[in-house]
């Protein structure tokens, strides 16, 4: 993954859970709902913020396979300089 890709999804990701915390702020209780907009703006964000949060997780793991690559290149090196 290009790190321009990576910097793009992680502040998507960070724009799309700010948009929901400020939405979240707004919406009506469950027992509230009485128009077919309001279930389905809940809704949106809900998958909004799922989405998100599989973004982030995707983000994580692929940094932990990067750093991982990185110190197993760095002990190649140091093997080949010794």
């Amino acid at each position: 993954m290009p790190t321009q890709n990576a910097a793009r999804d992680v502040m998507t990701a960070v724009a799309v859970l700010e948009r929901a915390k400020a939405a979240c702020a707004h919406l009506c209780k469950p027992g509230q709902m009485r128009r077919h907009d309001d279930l389905l703006q809940r809704a949106q964000l809900m998958h909004a913020v799922i989405r998100s949060r599989a973004q982030f997780k995707a983000l994580h793991e692929r940094s932990l396979e990067l750093q991982a690559a990185l110190e197993r290149f760095k002990a190649r090196r140091a093997a080949l300089r010794s």
